[in-house]
């Protein structure tokens, strides 16, 4: 695959000229037997060559292509090798609460530049009430009652944060880690806040020796962020649960 990827730039490295213009026939269709008159030659939105409207590649060019329609791959490296101005992580203790441990610290990304709020429905970065509207067995209540008050973030400018607590001191003096939740604003997915957060956490909160559990691993990219911690903290131990 890598070689194939080089070979590929290699060739998008020198000109393509297409002995091509408007009048010949070209041709088209699944078996490359339907004639077709060239009516007119261009390029699409990403600036990929069309021949009457039609893109005339079977791939995709990413480099011409919006940052959004990256491959997962590229955007991370492009993340992870940016360093952007007005940005910091906090530490904090989370004001969420969580029935398997009380002491729950936070790490906060704050980028300065958001300044709008997050949208009403924006799940723990906008408050939120709790309602109960049955009762617990199943009969519906005539008034539904606030359970909680679930808060939001403690600045507008925090996009992502992962909660996570000290499970346990080992014997041998290792610690061993759990992280509880981690989440990424709405508006601020793909930005690679979840890797940059993670990244921290294994820089500033887990030490060599130490262990680290994910929990339970509900999507594939979180399943993908601990491969990739596990790959690149060896001497760290981590583990997680599948359930996707």
């Amino acid at each position: 695959m890598n070689q194939l990827r080089q070979f590929i730039r290699e060739v998008l490295k020198e000109a393509i000229n297409l002995d091509i213009e408007v009048g010949d026939i070209v041709l088209t269709g699944k078996f490359k037997n339907k004639r077709t008159i060239v009516k007119s030659i261009g390029k699409d939105e990403y600036g990929h060559p069309t021949i009457n409207g039609k893109s005339i590649l079977k791939f995709k060019i990413e480099k011409q292509l919006p940052k959004k329609k990256w491959s997962a791959k590229s955007r991370e490296e492009l993340n992870e090798g940016l360093i952007k101005e007005g940005t910091e992580f906090r530490t904090l203790d989370s004001p969420l609460t969580y029935s398997r441990a009380r002491n729950v610290k936070r790490i906060a990304y704050c980028d300065s530049s958001v300044t709008e709020p997050p949208s009403q429905r924006d799940q723990y970065f906008k408050e939120w009430e709790r309602w109960r509207r049955r009762t617990k067995t199943g009969r519906k209540l005539k008034k539904p009652k606030l359970e909680e008050i679930v808060p939001g973030v403690s600045d507008v400018c925090i996009i992502g944060f992962l909660d996570y607590h000290q499970a346990t001191k080992m014997s041998d003096g290792s610690t061993s880690w759990y992280i509880d939740y981690m989440k990424t604003r709405n508006d601020s997915q793909g930005q690679g806040v979840a890797s940059k957060l993670v990244d921290q956490f294994y820089e500033t909160v887990a030490q060599p020796g130490d262990h680290v559990h994910f929990g339970k691993m509900m999507r594939e990219e979180i399943g993908h962020l601990k491969d990739k911690m596990k790959e690149k903290y060896p001497e760290i131990d981590t583990i997680g649960a599948v359930y996707y």
